[in-house]
């Protein structure tokens, strides 16, 4: 009662905020979902040829789209709030021009591209018709959560999550070739939940071509299509080079202790965004009392949770697919640490984007997303799909250093002092006994009790901390409630 008390005397942007973490986890939880479901009625050749072919749409998108959804549709909402109708409705106009633009390039050379892409020709004509569908969504979501409507948000994300997971399931059991099946279902759930979305959209502005706005949108975009394409290389390139080097049936393997343990970056994502607007007021207010205790905070609690996912992540992969999958388990602790990582220099990056530091990230995400394709080359063809979890540790390590640089670049700049902001000590103390751990912890997979003893560690220690995780997130709530109203 308590809780529901205080959760009424939130502020609509704060009860917002909650809210659209929740739409993120509802739609990380259907791919969750899917996974065991998936993993249990498609061979591993076909599960592995799904997701290398959610793994296109994202790298596609980035050409069809621009991303242009991501930061530069908030930073023209804000730059043209007297016209928010019209500008909205000539994105969604140039993400069109520029899919058909592309479909006729490449669809017609479909059967061409096929062998080089690992996925059948009629999969890509079904790529290029879902980047039609793909961008309404994203541009309704990012308005409505520029305009603190959680609640049409909730429930569309709701109807979509569940009718991919029912109509996806039926597809794959009726389907002669399952993995065109539940790609079609996705394709055909969302479609049936974008065309209404679409006309409420631009309902009042019917013109979708608008040459102020299409020119101010490239301009502010392609300068950013390197970093998205990067980012873009860097999350889905070991898996392409998987099916290239090994097959689409080790892609499928890789791609289940991927998805576990990419599992973090839900909680990851979710306290960053709860910690930039209060890192932006301190640096702001040149107030850093109490930042190295916090951001310290953050990367302790980080490595707790993943130690602990790492714990239970063969029983993990037992829950979720079928005893082929369990080679999976080699390729979790590697993985996980790159995931650990990314929380890391995700503060390091708060900093660099509060100095405008914002060409630094596209340097930064273009020679990870290099070193890995490189790593990927030449150790996926020696040891296998295994590799590539090594792979994608060492990119992320790079980048915690590379950021690590460029906040110390950054704080010369602007005469600040790096040890008011991040204990770098600590932090470095934290990473070796994560390191440590994940070997400790690997190492006793064949013995169940010894990392059962061990998640009872981790479970004190987190009791023993408890009081200032609360303290930390009271200090959070205040900060963002006078920040926001």
């Amino acid at each position: 009662m308590k809780l529901i008390k205080r959760y009424k005397q939130l502020s609509s942007p704060i009860k917002a905020s909650l809210w659209f973490v929740a739409c993120n986890v509802i739609q990380k939880a259907t791919q969750i979902i899917t996974t065991p479901i998936y993993t249990k009625i498609l061979s591993q050749s076909q599960f592995g040829e799904y997701t290398v072919f959610l793994s296109w749409v994202e790298v596609v998108a980035v050409f069809t789209t621009l991303d242009i959804f991501y930061s530069g549709y908030n930073v023209g909402m804000e730059r043209f709030r007297e016209d928010r109708e019209t500008y909205t409705t000539s994105m969604h106009g140039l993400c069109f021009f520029l899919t058909t633009a592309w479909s006729i390039l490449l669809v017609p050379a479909a059967s061409l591209i096929s062998p080089y892409v690992k996925v059948s020709s009629l999969q890509i004509r079904l790529l290029f018709m879902y980047m039609y569908v793909f961008p309404i969504f994203q541009f309704w979501s990012a308005r409505k959560k520029y305009d603190y409507q959680y609640k049409p948000l909730i429930l569309v994300t709701s109807i979509s999550s569940l009718g991919t997971i029912i109509l996806g399931t039926v597809f794959a059991i009726t389907f002669n070739n399952k993995s065109d099946g539940v790609i079609i279902a996705k394709i055909l759930v969302e479609m049936i939940i974008a065309i209404p979305l679409l006309i409420v959209s631009i309902n009042k502005v019917k013109n979708l071509f608008n040459s102020y706005y299409w020119k101010y949108a490239l301009r502010f975009n392609i300068p950013l299509v390197p970093h998205y394409l990067s980012t873009m290389i860097l999350n889905h390139s070991d898996r392409l080079m998987i099916v290239f080097f090994c097959g689409q049936a080790y892609a499928g393997i890789y791609s289940v202790a991927y998805s576990i343990a990419m599992l973090m970056t839900i909680i990851q994502n979710a306290v960053n965004s709860a910690i930039i607007p209060w890192m932006y007021r301190k640096l702001r207010e040149k107030n850093f009392a109490g930042m190295t205790k916090v951001t310290t905070i953050v990367v302790g609690l980080m490595a707790i949770l993943n130690l602990a996912l790492l714990v239970i992540a063969p029983e993990a992969i037992r829950l979720i697919s079928t005893r082929e999958y369990m080679d999976a388990i080699n390729v979790i602790p590697p993985v996980t640490f790159g995931v650990f990582l990314t929380a890391i220099y995700g503060l390091f990056v708060n900093v660099e984007f509060y100095f405008n530091f914002n060409k630094f990230a596209a340097m930064a995400s273009g020679l990870a997303a290099a070193l890995n394709i490189v790593l990927n080359y030449f150790f996926i063809q020696v040891f296998g799909y295994i590799a590539a979890g090594y792979t994608t540790f060492a990119s992320y390590l790079l980048l915690t250093v590379v950021h690590y640089l460029g906040l110390r670049r950054v704080s010369v700049k602007n005469d600040l002092e790096i040890k008011k902001v991040f204990n770098v000590k600590y932090i470095s103390t934290i990473v070796i006994v994560f390191a440590l751990s994940s070997i400790g912890v690997y190492s006793a997979y064949n013995y169940p009790l010894i990392r059962y003893l061990f998640v009872l560690g981790l479970v004190i220690i987190a009791g023993f901390s408890y009081k200032r995780i609360i303290r930390f997130a009271k200090q959070l709530y205040k900060d963002a409630s006078q920040r926001m109203g």
